[in-house]
């Protein structure tokens, strides 16, 4: 089954608005750049997917901290690798336990799937202090 979504949106000389289900979205023109919200969109998808994965494994997620680095070239501007640390806070969190979650994240975030052809995308698990 296929779910549609409706955007609409105006651009101006310097930044784009766009509305989905009833939200605003301001990008540019002093505010985070349409690439900003790429990348905190994959962000997000793999912070909540990696949660749900480990509560489905029974792991008391306490915290998820997540750091992303984007490499890029200037002209023209390419998007070359996106990596996103996520630091996770959990008791009795084995390194294997966290490692496998990580590659499930990485099938099953459709925000990485479907940037996963055009950017080389790398995402790292690590158990936070």
């Amino acid at each position: 089954m296929s779910v549609i979504r409706h955007l609409k949106g105006s651009v101006t000389d310097d930044a784009v608005t766009t509305q989905i289900d009833g939200h605003t979205l301001h990008m540019g023109a002093g505010r985070p750049s349409p690439v900003d919200h790429l990348i905190a969109s994959l962000a997000g998808c793999a912070g909540l997917t990696l949660r749900r994965i480990l509560e489905k494994r029974r792991i008391d997620v306490q915290s998820l901290e997540i750091e992303t680095e984007l490499k890029h070239t200037l002209n023209p501007y390419r998007i070359e690798e996106i990596e996103v640390t996520l630091r996770v806070g959990a008791e009795k969190l084995k390194t294997e336990v966290l490692d496998a979650s990580i590659d499930l994240t990485e099938k099953h975030c459709p925000v990485g799937v479907a940037l996963a052809g055009a950017v080389k995308i790398r995402l790292r698990g690590e158990q936070a202090e």
